[in-house]
């Protein structure tokens, strides 16, 4: 691994309620459910810490059932914080001077280690504000909306909402905190409802593209990967659960409490 790779933080965006998988987070949240043996949550900060990235960089952002991710990670040095009620962006936003100057961004996901690897390695030399990994759509894919992302030589020069999509779906992104200060304003206007960003950005909602979108209309370089094949695993409901253990054991994906 990159000896840089020790320097990377990590924010893991854990505090939705996971409806979609019904009664099983009624009294557990998301990230507490097993994928075979172990807790989702387990297997990214198992990832995390398979890449080089200590305990101590990485941010837990909870709501739902706090107090047992609490609990369950009280013998690491990992941050786990409450975050604001709102999306991904404020909560972002919340936890950035906690954070590196450049950090890896999830939610209840699962990733191959090498996209891992490829992305941070791309991030720490092209030194964007931000890598985004994109993989392309493939029929049955799970698919974020219609959001149409358009690279070129290496780089995202748009990122839209429309009615047609462009073919390429959101893996990962990573961030640099620097960047992100500088837009801290801009995301928190286009969030504010009576404001004249917010009719800007409304389609754009609060998640990571609005903080991506932001960041290109501030001028700010992001780099894109783009893979032809999809690295990662969602889970949204029950039944993919078995199959994210599938995923979990073809990779080998490691599995811990995340490093000490």
């Amino acid at each position: 691994m990159d000896a840089d790779f020790n320097r990377l933080g990590a924010v893991v965006m854990v505090g939705g309620r996971g409806t979609r998988m019904g009664d099983l987070t009624r009294t557990t949240p998301k990230p507490l459910l097993k994928v075979g043996r172990h807790a989702i949550l387990d297997y990214i900060l198992g990832s995390l810490g398979a890449l080089g990235v200590p305990g101590k960089n990485i941010v837990v952002v909870a709501n739902y059932l706090s107090e047992q991710i609490r609990a369950h990670l009280s013998d690491s040095d990992i941050s786990v914080v409450t975050g604001p009620h709102g999306g991904i962006a404020l909560n972002l936003l919340a936890v950035l001077p906690d954070l590196p100057e450049n950090f890896i961004t999830t939610g209840s996901d699962l990733y191959a280690p090498d996209l891992l690897e490829e992305a941070a390695a791309a991030h720490l030399q092209s030194r964007t504000a931000a890598t985004v990994v994109l993989a392309r759509l493939v029929q049955g894919m799970p698919r974020r909306k219609y959001w149409r992302y358009t690279a070129a030589q290496g780089y995202l020069i748009n990122l839209e909402r429309g009615r047609k999509l462009s073919g390429w779906e959101r893996d990962l992104v990573i961030l640099n905190r620097s960047a992100l200060e500088k837009i801290s304003a801009h995301v928190k206007s286009a969030l504010q409802k009576d404001s004249p960003a917010h009719l800007k950005y409304k389609d754009f909602s609060d998640g990571w593209n609005l903080v991506l979108r932001v960041l290109l209309d501030a001028g700010f370089r992001i780099k894109a990967l783009q893979h032809p094949y999809c690295r990662c695993y969602r889970i949204n409901v029950p039944r993919d659960l078995k199959m994210a253990a599938d995923f979990a054991a073809r990779m080998k994906l490691e599995a811990k409490e995340g490093p000490k």
